[in-house]
């Protein structure tokens, strides 16, 4: 079966490979989250503290990175609705122009946790 550890909720699962990102990726791992992404700062400290070598930082960072930079975006009912909609649609395009990484997309599919069914986050997606 596939093993993982729950974070926070029982409604956040990290697979157990993930606690090895940060060697397999040579080193530390800063995963850079959105402020405009309600949740995804929470997330990402919470992973930070359990995934040995593993940071968490607001984008834009301000000092420059120590380690490889991985955006964290968290999809979910909240997602590029609101009026901060915008500027993380802005960010995320920031995040892919730089083509030397991709984001670490978590997508939240329960209701009572602000989820929402995948296919209403691609609708919503600029």
């Amino acid at each position: 079966g596939i093993s993982g550890i729950s974070l926070g909720s029982d409604a956040l699962y990290l697979h157990t490979e993930a606690r090895l990102a940060a060697r397999l990726q040579g080193g530390r791992l800063v995963l850079a989250f959105s402020r405009h992404n309600p949740g995804a700062r929470e997330i990402a400290l919470e992973v930070a503290s359990l995934v040995a070598g593993c940071s968490a930082a607001e984008w834009p960072l301000s000092d420059p990175p120590a380690g490889r930079v991985v955006p964290l975006l968290l999809l979910d009912a909240s997602t590029f609705g609101g009026d901060s909609s915008e500027r993380l649609a802005g960010e995320v395009r920031q995040w892919c122009a730089q083509r030397t990484t991709t984001p670490l997309l978590l997508h939240a599919a329960l209701a009572e946790d602000g989820g929402c069914p995948f296919e209403e986050v691609m609708q919503r997606t600029p």
